[in-house]
């Protein structure tokens, strides 16, 4: 991925949520899908606190079948002495890549009693990955979020610590999100922006953090239950479309994990490989 961005290229992104079981061959199974089709796949740490497979034994096998591994480290549940051995670690067994983002807080998750240790902030970690050599360091960005500026500043810092690429949360307002690039330009790192296909009218429902435009929930909210799906694969294309267009853009990031199989055919269908 590191090459493809530096030559320029459009580069294809997707999450990949480790099982929730000890399943190996699931694993491998969910990696033949997005193997060539994406050029990584950032591998998440306990997302939304819930206890999953650790995300380096993930990314090891991810490796095996050929499928880039970017390897998110969350600074909720480790001190830094664990962090820095995870991150030896997944360098050691070939890990390139890394990731850091402000996760969700253990109390939302499936174990809420369990003590959260932040004993970094994410520009504390993004320092100590840039350590690595010839690593590449990513985080996440809200375009979306109120007040956008404190999130400017947190980017900020985050860049004079040496993250190379950011991602953004899923885009379906162009128009903010061309706003967000105008207060980016200039700076020296990758973006990619994140999109994601909405797969049915009740899953839509549940994207309460995301702002989408009204005349994207009518779409979906009208169209016939048994192709609202399609209708999903339908917008995230030209959404995707239209953010290739976008001076600054760098590729996509496509968020997916509960829906895999979508991201070949969205790729497929926007014409990006």
């Amino acid at each position: 991925m590191k090459t493809a961005l530096s030559k320029g290229q459009f580069v294809v992104t997707a999450e990949f949520y480790p099982p929730k079981e000890a399943n190996g061959s699931e694993i491998k199974e969910r990696a033949l899908v997005l193997k060539d089709v994406v050029e990584a796949v950032v591998v998440r740490d306990n997302p939304l606190a819930q206890v999953h497979t650790s995300p380096i034994a993930t990314a090891t096998l991810l490796l095996n079948v050929g499928l880039a591994p970017i390897v998110q480290i969350s600074i909720r549940d480790k001190n830094r002495l664990a962090i820095q051995s995870d991150i030896l670690g997944a360098v050691t067994l070939g890990v390139k890549a890394f990731f850091c983002l402000e996760d969700c807080h253990q109390r939302v998750g499936d174990n809420p009693g369990a003590k959260g240790v932040f004993d970094l902030d994410c520009v504390q970690l993004i320092s100590i990955m840039k350590k690595i050599e010839h690593s590449l360091v990513g985080t996440r960005i809200n375009p979306f979020a109120h007040p956008l500026e404190l999130h400017l500043i947190n980017l900020s810092k985050k860049i004079n610590a040496g993250v190379d690429f950011i991602q953004t949360m899923p885009v379906f307002d162009l128009e903010r999100f061309k706003e967000f690039i105008s207060l980016i330009k200039g700076e020296n790192l990758y973006l990619l922006a994140g999109v994601r296909p909405i797969k049915s009218w009740q899953a839509l429902q549940s994207t309460s953090q995301m702002v989408i435009p009204e005349n994207i929930v009518q779409r979906i909210k009208n169209t016939p239950e048994n192709k609202q799906a399609e209708e999903g694969i339908k917008i995230c294309v030209e959404i995707i479309k239209a953010l290739k267009q976008i001076k600054g853009v760098n590729g996509i990031h496509i968020f997916a994990h509960d829906w895999e199989e979508a991201v070949p055919i969205l790729v497929r269908q926007a014409n990006l490989k």
